[in-house]
């Protein structure tokens, strides 16, 4: 049974023109009308002059007397339905009041009342039942029930899904179906479908539940008593708008190749060049926030395009367009789970490039790798930003006190950098490496969580050293064995960035791997020509600037910055890679506010309402608008009046 209501002024009640109401068979025997009466006699308070109405049904239960439905026994029976669907007993579902939901399952089949306690009395909201499919019909008793519930669950689902209520049955068992170890598959996926709800479960007797037993063993079918006008005819009706629209358009004020009335209802009329025309509902103020939800919520958050060609499939109203951008731009679950489309944001800088060798170190980890025979497990790999000389370290695991012990090594070796620039790993990010870089007078920069290009200068070489490591190692384990070379041959071939070889750019030698310079010793004559060193490093500073600005340039195409931050506002933060625990996740997390933003173009951001003030700090790129409430307003006239203003 399915229920309307009717609006007044300060008033809601049932409209009973719209009551789709049940009707119910008339008993063909002593024990259907039993069931009839115990139904009926669980809401005799609601039903006056209950006994003396029923009184003809009361007496065929009787011992002795002879079964005979006669014209007088049905008007009886039609007096109670229409008592049983109609005020006071039925009422309008209220989410605040106590909610119960009693079953019942028979091998027949299984019904379902919603009730809710008003003033202490149990009022229903409506009525379930269903019987039972040929397969259905063979089920445990037990089964049944379980049955009952979920299918009434799917029923009531629009009242019960977001508020605590009770579930009362008269098959203890199912209490017990929580704590069991195993169960039926079947029963199992019924159970599935419960979680999505807050419910308790309650046994009451069978006796005690003869109202919605009649359901079970009496399946009813839903006829509706009067076909209810169109919503949107009723819609059209309260709009002063469109009643003023269609008043102009009888009066030949409105243009009527762009405007049709047909049956009482406003159309929106559009010809095409080809003469053809396509007449579209003309949606009033109040209904465009409730279909756009239906147009774009229940289905799956489409994008605005396919949103706009859904609407305008069948509806129409002015500014649609910008309406449905404005609502899906302010939509917090398409902002939230979306995956990022279109041009990245913010255009990327030119990076300080050096001018000396060493002035820029970029550090990164490549592993883990085969334990080796030395328990080497990791290569840590430097990047001189300037001649891109690259040294190998092997590494035995990710701590800070190895990590430190290889950059005392290197800085021995070369000299102290100025600059330092790694991700934030652990072995990176840790206080004691920062505090023996600080007292090295060292910078120490990390750079932002998944913006690889930062450190592109090792993070390019982590793909060649794998593959140079795959070709080189015979055995799997041994790999440590040939980072010499590999680190000879990175050092010793020309690099396209700089036009030279690292080797050439850092020491000024012509110098290559051991069988290739026996080869070419052997010739006899010495062919490499004179070389000044300031010379060579002149030509790398100019055309590491040079390709730095090309990249940049060509990279900056495919972006935008369209987008302004600024101190103060509210973010979403794209979900970095590591934190991806399934591809189900959301897209974005939040809500972050900006808290500063640096020289470099990078923003500071601190999670609204965490606990812990942690500071993140993020690329533009990786943010996204934190949508205002824009969706959620009350007041369509503001939504249409700020559409109006930007």
């Amino acid at each position: 049974m399915c229920v309307l209501l009717e609006a007044r002024p300060l008033r809601i009640r049932l409209f009973h023109k719209e009551i789709y109401r049940t009707k119910v068979a008339s008993p063909t025997d002593v024990k259907q009308v039993r069931q009839f009466m115990g139904l009926a006699g669980y809401f005799r308070k609601f039903i006056p002059n209950f006994a003396c109405r029923t009184a003809c049904i009361t007496n065929l239960t009787k011992s002795g007397v002879l079964f005979q439905w006669t014209a007088e026994h049905e008007r009886a029976k039609e007096y109670v339905i229409n008592c049983l669907v109609s005020e006071p007993l039925l009422t309008i579902f209220n989410p605040d009041l106590p909610t119960e939901l009693h079953t019942d399952a028979s091998s027949v089949g299984y019904g379902g009342i919603l009730i809710q306690k008003y003033d202490g009395q149990n009022r229903v909201v409506a009525y379930f039942s269903k019987r039972t499919s040929p397969s259905e019909c063979k089920y445990h008793s037990y089964e049944l029930e379980t049955l009952a519930i979920i299918n009434s669950l799917k029923h009531f689902r629009v009242y019960l899904i977001g508020i605590k209520f009770t579930i009362v049955t008269d098959c203890n068992a199912i209490k017990a179906t929580v704590n069991k170890r195993e169960i039926l598959p079947r029963v199992a996926r019924w159970w599935t479908y419960l979680q999505d709800f807050n419910y308790e479960i309650v046994y009451r007797k069978g006796s005690s539940l003869s109202h919605v037993d009649f359901f079970s063993r009496n399946p009813v079918s839903v006829l509706h008593v009067s076909q209810h006008e169109p919503w949107l005819h009723i819609q059209q009706k309260g709009d002063a708008e469109v009643q003023q629209m269609i008043s102009d358009l009888r009066e030949g004020k409105l243009d009527p190749k762009q405007y049709v009335e047909k049956d009482g209802l406003l159309f929106h009329q559009n010809i095409a060049p080809n003469k053809s025309k396509t007449m579209r509902f003309f949606v009033p103020r109040q209904s465009r926030l409730g279909l756009l939800r239906l147009f774009h919520d229940e289905q799956c958050h489409i994008g605005t395009d396919k949103t706009i060609a859904s609407i305008m499939q069948h509806f129409w109203f002015p500014r649609l367009r910008r309406f449905v951008q404005n609502y899906v731009k302010h939509c917090l679950v398409c902002a939230v789970k979306k995956t990022r489309t279109g041009p990245l944001q913010g255009f990327v800088r030119v990076p300080e490039k050096p001018s000396t060798p060493f002035h820029i170190v970029h550090v990164d980890c490549l592993g883990p790798l085969p334990v080796s025979s030395q328990k080497f497990k990791y290569v840590l790999v430097m990047i001189d930003a300037f001649t891109k000389y690259c040294h190998l370290t092997p590494l035995k695991s990710v701590t800070a006190a190895e990590t430190q012990q290889a950059f005392q090594t290197f800085i021995g070796s070369f000299g102290t950098p100025r600059v330092i620039v790694s991700d934030s790993g652990t072995n990176f990010h840790n206080l004691s490496l920062c505090r023996f870089l600080d007292d090295l007078c060292i910078e120490y920069h990390f750079i932002t969580p998944d913006v690889h290009r930062a450190n592109g200068q090792v993070e390019r070489y982590m793909r060649t050293l794998m593959n140079l490591i795959r070709i080189e190692t015979r055995v799997r384990s041994e790999w440590p064995n040939v980072l010499w070379k590999i680190q000879l041959v990175l050092n010793t071939t020309v690099q396209k960035s700089t036009n030279t070889t690292p080797m050439r750019a850092l020491m000024g030698l012509e110098t290559t791997t051991p069988l290739i310079q026996a080869v070419v010793n052997n010739l006899g004559q010495d062919v490499t020509p004179v070389r000044n060193l300031q010379v060579d490093r002149e030509r790398v500073r100019e055309r590491l600037q040079t390709q730095s600005h090309e990249e940049i340039a060509a990279l900056n195409t495919k972006r935008r910055d369209q987008v302004r931050y600024s101190v103060g506002d509210f973010v979403l933060l794209h979900r970095s890679s590591k934190m991806h625990a399934s591809k189900t996740d959301f897209e974005y997390m939040g809500p972050y506010e900006i808290v500063h933003i640096t020289n470099e173009g990078r923003y500071e951001l601190k999670r609204v309402g965490a606990r812990k003030h942690k500071i993140v700090k993020a690329a533009k790129e990786q943010l996204r608008l934190w949508p205002s409430e824009w969706s959620i307003a009350a007041n369509m006239g503001e939504i249409l009046d700020l559409i109006d203003t930007e």
